[in-house]
């Protein structure tokens, strides 16, 4: 129980300071320098032990601090839950290091983006009856609008004629903090 509560703390305290406190230094550092040249002049360089810990840290953070929740609640799944994530984290990223831009792959993927949120609001038709089933579909729906605003600005660099299109992502980022506040509040209302 204590490694669990411990392992939860270390994933915690990672994704902060990866998350909050090096993304404000690797962003002022890739806004200031006007080449990879100069970039790789700095703690940042491209590989690097700070980069590759700055890129990876916060799904390494999460995969700990589940880890260390399953064990802390006794789960048994510890293992599977971490080991089986960080494998298909390393895997999505070895392979996506030499892909060229695939555009149908984007294509593929937001429809079965779709499939899976109909499937979820199909099977929460059984669930209404529970408050936090409400949180939770909402939670969802904002999800889905930010994947959906994702879409737009990850494509940008592939769409000549979408340059000048407003630029500030800030809708998806309220997008997401919508969702996990309301993910939040369905898990709170479940006890």
């Amino acid at each position: 129980m204590k490694l669990g509560l411990t392992l939860f703390l270390i994933g915690v305290i990672l994704a902060v300071a990866i998350g909050g406190i090096a993304s404000h230094s690797v962003t002022s550092t890739f806004k200031e320098a006007s080449t990879m040249e100069e970039v790789n002049e700095t703690m940042w360089k491209v590989p690097g032990f700070w980069f590759f810990l700055w890129a990876f840290g916060v799904p390494i953070a999460a995969i700990i601090a589940g880890t260390g929740i399953i064990l802390y609640g006794n789960g048994d799944k510890s293992v599977l839950f971490g080991g089986g994530t960080l494998l298909v984290v390393a895997l999505i990223t070895l392979i996506n290091g030499p892909l060229p831009h695939i555009p149908v792959l984007f294509g593929i993927g937001g429809n079965l983006i779709l499939l899976f949120f109909f499937g979820i609001l199909w099977q929460y038709s059984r669930k209404l009856k529970e408050k936090s089933s409400y949180f939770k579909l909402t939670g969802y729906t904002f999800l889905l609008s930010g994947i959906w605003f994702s879409c737009e600005k990850m494509a940008r660099p592939y769409l000549t004629a979408a340059e000048g299109l407003g630029e500030s992502p800030a809708n998806i980022m309220i997008f997401f903090v919508l969702a996990f506040l309301f993910f939040y509040l369905g898990e709170r209302d479940n006890k």
